[in-house]
Protein backbone atom coordinates (compact mmCIF):
# COMPACT_ATOMS: atom_id res chain seq x y z
CA UNK A 1 0.00 0.00 0.00
CA UNK A 2 1.76 3.54 -0.47
CA UNK A 3 0.27 6.75 0.08
CA UNK A 4 2.34 9.81 -0.89
CA UNK A 5 5.50 8.90 0.56
CA UNK A 6 4.72 6.57 3.24
CA UNK A 7 4.73 2.65 2.05
CA UNK A 8 3.00 -0.01 3.95
CA UNK A 9 4.02 -3.74 4.02
CA UNK A 10 1.70 -6.35 5.77
CA UNK A 11 2.62 -10.01 5.81
CA UNK A 12 0.12 -12.41 7.15
CA UNK A 13 1.58 -16.01 7.73
CA UNK A 14 -1.76 -17.53 8.07
CA UNK A 15 -5.20 -16.64 8.13
CA UNK A 16 -7.57 -18.88 9.76
CA UNK A 17 -11.58 -18.26 9.19
CA UNK A 18 -14.00 -21.23 11.10
CA UNK A 19 -16.90 -22.48 9.18
CA UNK A 20 -15.54 -20.99 5.23
CA UNK A 21 -14.52 -23.48 2.31
CA UNK A 22 -11.01 -22.82 0.65
CA UNK A 23 -12.62 -21.03 -2.02
CA UNK A 24 -13.88 -18.52 0.39
CA UNK A 25 -10.53 -18.03 1.71
CA UNK A 26 -9.06 -17.11 -1.21
CA UNK A 27 -11.82 -14.43 -1.97
CA UNK A 28 -11.92 -13.08 1.89
CA UNK A 29 -8.01 -12.62 1.09
CA UNK A 30 -8.36 -10.80 -2.09
CA UNK A 31 -11.01 -8.49 -0.05
CA UNK A 32 -8.70 -8.22 3.30
CA UNK A 33 -6.36 -6.42 0.55
CA UNK A 34 -8.93 -4.66 -1.06
CA UNK A 35 -9.96 -3.11 2.44
CA UNK A 36 -6.80 -2.55 3.75
CA UNK A 37 -5.18 -0.59 0.61
CA UNK A 38 -8.41 1.70 0.65
CA UNK A 39 -8.37 2.35 4.54
CA UNK A 40 -4.67 2.91 4.34
CA UNK A 41 -5.10 5.14 2.17
CA UNK A 42 -7.36 7.29 4.03
CA UNK A 43 -5.70 7.12 7.45
CA UNK A 44 -2.11 5.36 7.29
CA UNK A 45 -0.96 3.63 10.54
CA UNK A 46 0.46 5.34 12.54
CA UNK A 47 2.66 2.95 13.96
CA UNK A 48 6.07 1.45 12.55
CA UNK A 49 7.97 -1.81 12.69
CA UNK A 50 4.56 -3.32 14.41
CA UNK A 51 4.75 -7.38 14.61
CA UNK A 52 1.42 -8.45 15.88
CA UNK A 53 1.41 -12.78 16.53
CA UNK A 54 -1.94 -12.61 16.63
CA UNK A 55 -5.24 -10.89 15.97
CA UNK A 56 -8.84 -11.97 16.60
CA UNK A 57 -10.85 -10.80 14.16
CA UNK A 58 -13.59 -10.67 16.44
CA UNK A 59 -17.66 -11.91 15.20
CA UNK A 60 -20.02 -10.42 12.74
CA UNK A 61 -23.17 -9.93 12.71
CA UNK A 62 -25.83 -11.13 10.39
CA UNK A 63 -24.61 -12.89 7.08
CA UNK A 64 -20.78 -13.60 7.17
CA UNK A 65 -19.87 -13.52 3.06
CA UNK A 66 -16.66 -14.10 2.26
CA UNK A 67 -16.30 -9.97 1.28
CA UNK A 68 -17.24 -8.95 4.70
CA UNK A 69 -15.38 -11.04 6.21
CA UNK A 70 -12.41 -9.58 4.48
CA UNK A 71 -13.74 -5.93 4.87
CA UNK A 72 -14.60 -6.50 8.90
CA UNK A 73 -10.89 -8.14 9.36
CA UNK A 74 -8.63 -5.15 7.39
CA UNK A 75 -10.43 -2.81 9.63
CA UNK A 76 -9.64 -4.97 12.92
CA UNK A 77 -5.63 -5.30 11.27
CA UNK A 78 -5.59 -1.68 10.46
CA UNK A 79 -7.22 -0.29 13.74
CA UNK A 80 -4.63 -2.52 15.77
CA UNK A 81 -1.74 -0.76 13.78
CA UNK A 82 -3.17 2.54 14.78
CA UNK A 83 -5.04 3.61 11.97
CA UNK A 84 -8.14 3.97 13.59
CA UNK A 85 -10.57 2.04 12.13
CA UNK A 86 -10.60 -1.04 14.11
Amino acid sequence: MNRGNTVVRLHIDRLTVEGMTLADGRTIGRAIERKLAALANAAPPAAENQTIAHLDGGTLAGPATPDRVGNHVAARILGTLGGGHA
